[in-house]
């Protein structure tokens, strides 16, 4: 087996690009490419985006310690506490569970649980005033009916041990609204109800439902299930964000950087890469990490692109970027012709990469390939190269006869 193997990194790839392709090389190596040339080039050193320096555009800090140990306020706190309920709707319900639970047994006494589960099975939305809310009747209907089967809600209410507690009700209330704003939340902005954009109108929506829900026998509200929910939000509600922004800010600040950079820069990019392959010792593959495969795929759809023999794109977004019309040449107006052979390499657990057959039904000498490094994103953006799997399809797709593009 011989040739050239070429690495084109992808973003945040600039201190650490030689230990990455030290990584790339022994993995390719112990995958049995040991007669084959391998190599890469740092293009985001020589042509990429500057590196930014997100502390100048950031607001002033606090400059002492008290700024940052300084308590949240009720709004800060309210609106930390949303964050949580629409990320998990029935996290009040699980918390109200874990409380000391009466255990007796009262003989021909109907248990709570079923109690409050009939009464929101006799739940009418017309008994809620929605207007303005954005909120149909339907939705709100289809919301109590999941709150009501679920288990934390049973379990909730026989840990309060009782169908007429308040807190109960108002924690009831708020799992049912989470519910409708998180079933809403990848609509667009100009999209989304009301009271998922107004938190007055939320809570005005809550309290009508309450009452609704729990109909005369809404015994005192003591806030006391709120409070557990709000102590948990504290720590996303102080000023412990402010004080780590910059931490995250900057990694994504470098992507984001990256992208706009390459859309903007992008024909530097890609002649710089031209340059680089066309001296490659054929038969060439290539293989693109991210945005790198995004600059490959642009390059091979260009007129007289260099010669590669098979493209590797690594958990790339170039199929995205196609059927938004994002790319150089390639565009589902029919302008260009898709690199092949193409090797597109994903997995499930990399949020950032995506399949390419499907997009570009009819083409042949397209596949994807599944990886799993077993691990969550967004590291597994940057597994790949631990994974064997990886070159092992690389070893088993390497072209058997050199093939020139274009001929």
């Amino acid at each position: 087996m011989v040739g050239t193997l070429y690495f084109v990194h992808g973003t945040g790839v600039r201190e650490g690009f030689s230990e990455t392709l030290k990584l790339f090389c022994d993995r390719a190596k112990a995958a049995g490419l040991i007669d084959v040339a391998i190599t890469g080039d740092p293009w985001g050193t020589d042509v990429g985006a500057p590196q930014m320096n997100v502390l100048a555009a950031l607001p002033p800090q606090p400059k002492t310690r008290a700024a940052f140990d300084e308590e949240a306020t009720s709004a800060q706190l309210d609106v930390a506490a949303w964050a949580l309920l629409i990320d998990d709707p029935l996290l009040e319900l699980r918390l109200a569970g874990e409380m000391t639970a009466d255990t007796g047994i009262a003989i021909g006494v109907q248990p709570p649980a079923s109690l409050v589960q009939a009464r929101m099975a006799k739940f009418s939305a017309d008994t809620v005033d929605l207007d303005g809310t954005g909120v149909t009747a339907a939705e709100l209907t289809a919301a109590v009916a999941a709150v009501a089967i679920a288990e934390p809600l049973a379990t909730a209410v026989d840990a309060i041990g009782s169908a007429d507690d308040g807190d109960l009700w108002d924690a009831v209330a708020r799992a049912v609204v989470a519910t409708i704003l998180d079933d809403n939340r990848t609509i667009p902005g100009s999209q989304l109800p009301a009271i998922a954009i107004d938190g007055p109108m939320r809570d005005r929506l809550v309290d009508a439902l309450a009452d609704a829900l729990a109909g005369t026998a809404r015994g005192q509200v003591t806030r006391v299930l709120r409070k557990r929910l709000l102590s948990i939000g504290t720590g996303i509600a102080t000023g412990q964000l402010v004080k780590h922004r910059a931490a995250w800010m900057e990694p994504a600040m470098n992507f984001i950087g990256d992208v706009i950079f390459y859309e903007r820069r992008g024909e530097h990019v890609r002649a710089y890469l031209a340059e680089r392959i066309g001296k490659l010792e054929p038969p060439v593959v290539v293989v693109a990490h991210s945005l790198g495969g995004i600059a490959m795929v642009d390059l091979l759809s260009l007129p007289n692109p260099p010669r590669v023999d098979l493209l590797v794109t690594v958990g790339s977004q170039s199929p995205v970027l196609y059927g938004i019309d994002g790319l150089a040449a390639l565009r589902p107006s029919g302008d260009g012709t898709p690199p092949t052979p193409w090797l597109n390499i994903y997995n499930r657990q990399d949020l950032l990469s995506f399949c390419a057959k499907g997009v570009f039904p009819g083409v042949e000498n397209i596949t994807d390939e599944e990886v799993d490094a077993g691990v969550p994103f967004p590291e597994s953006h940057s597994a790949y190269w631990r994974v064997p799997r990886t070159f092992e399809l690389i070893r088993r797709n390497w072209p058997k006869l050199p093939v020139l593009r274009g001929q």
